[in-house]
């Protein structure tokens, strides 16, 4: 739950946004066809798993912005912290179903990004023992 927002996943296929202060339901998402698997959201952005995507959508307006996977046979676990995602998706290699991780930087040229940019960005320039070098 983020302050301005409160998010609900159910087996009818949809999520639905709420407004935690006053109980109104604020939009309806129903692009999935299956059972919600898994969800995060904050008061910009959810990103969901279901029948074998995983969807971002905008929280702002309620619309669907971008489906991250489709093919796969599921998604168990997504999660992501202000520009990063990580996702944990079933997937059919060579015949066999196998976990594959996916990881998304929603601020690489190209990408869709929904919600405030962060501070900025940290070039590893200032982090001690970061090359090859042994640390003392």
């Amino acid at each position: 739950m983020s302050p301005r927002t409160l998010v609900s996943a159910a087996a009818d296929s949809t999520l639905r946004v709420w407004d935690p202060e006053t109980g109104a339901l604020l939009h309806t998402l129903a692009e999935h066809t299956g059972p919600i698997t898994c969800f995060q959201h904050d008061e910009f952005k959810v990103l969901s798993g279901s029948d074998g995507t995983l969807k971002l959508w905008d929280l702002r307006d309620g619309s669907g912005t971008k489906d991250l996977l489709t093919g796969i046979v599921g998604v168990w676990q997504v999660v992501f912290e202000g520009r990063w995602c990580v996702a944990a998706s079933n997937e059919l290699r060579a015949g066999k179903e196998r976990t594959v991780l996916h990881v998304w930087d929603f601020a690489e040229e190209g990408e869709d990004w929904v919600g405030e940019p962060p501070g900025g960005v940290h070039d590893g320039s200032d982090v001690e023992g970061s090359g090859d070098e042994e640390d003392d």
